[in-house]
């Protein structure tokens, strides 16, 4: 056990999903100038980005971090996790 434990990031605020930039439902002018419905608002346990459902589909567990279980990651943090294994 010489593995040192790794600092949660801190959960970045956003008004649209920080990889497709679809709006999150809060955010009404973008919805109403793109003409689509509002996304709900999801957090990457590795990044810490502020992402929609679409883009943060898969889950992994991130031992280093303190999550044994799996917990919901975006698309690109769960490339890197399953690289580094």
């Amino acid at each position: 056990m010489d593995l040192t434990r790794q600092e949660t990031p801190e959960w970045l605020d956003s008004d649209s999903c920080q990889k497709c930039e679809q709006p999150f439902f809060w955010n009404f002018k973008q919805m109403w100038d793109s003409k689509t419905i509002g996304l709900r608002q999801h957090h990457c346990r590795k990044c810490g980005q502020a992402v929609c459902g679409k883009c943060s589909a898969k889950r992994s567990t991130i031992p280093l971090m303190g999550f044994e279980f799996e917990v919901r990651v975006c698309d690109s943090c769960h490339e890197s996790i399953t690289d580094e294994e």
